[in-house]
């Protein structure tokens, strides 16, 4: 497996900074001839693994030795009413509702994200595969509902 960290020239560690990410993926792709061969294609997926918390995450966990918890896993504890309203606007929403669960949703993301930062803060403490595989598990549920509140929107918009 490629060290996509490595290939970027980036520490491993769960949170990222981005400048300096992009920085460092234009210096390698400027390198590298699209057509040419498959360096740049991994490049590219590099970077776009990197720049994805949770793929981020995943990535880091494998790289040393720690599975990253199953995409169907349980649900966070307090994600679980989200789960119950998400499941209501499949039904019936109106634009308004999907608006504002898009908004939540982004939100949350944030605050997943900001919880990503906390927790690099820590990472020499040893405590961090537990706690990364639970924000693994958050940003997975998180994508899964921004992407069904985007294809509902799509839908509505397209009646």
């Amino acid at each position: 497996m490629t060290d996509f960290f490595a290939l970027l020239g980036q520490p491993r560690r769960p949170w990222l900074d981005r400048e300096t990410l992009d920085e460092q993926y234009r210096a390698q792709a400027r390198g590298r001839d699209p057509g040419a061969n498959s360096s740049f294609a991994e490049v590219n997926q590099a970077y776009r693994t990197l720049c994805d918390p949770k793929l981020r995450l995943q990535h880091l966990l494998t790289l040393l030795g720690h599975a990253p918890p199953a995409e169907a896993g349980e649900i966070p504890t307090d994600l679980v009413d989200l789960f119950m309203r998400i499941a209501a606007l499949k039904k019936k929403a109106t634009n308004e509702e999907l608006s504002g669960a898009g908004a939540h949703l982004l939100k949350l993301r944030m605050s997943a994200e900001e919880d990503l930062r906390v927790l690099d803060g820590k990472w020499a403490d040893g405590v961090w595969p537990g706690e990364a595989q639970q924000l693994y598990r958050r940003f997975s549920f998180l994508q899964r509902w921004q992407n069904v509140v985007a294809e509902l929107q799509f839908e509505s918009a397209n009646r």
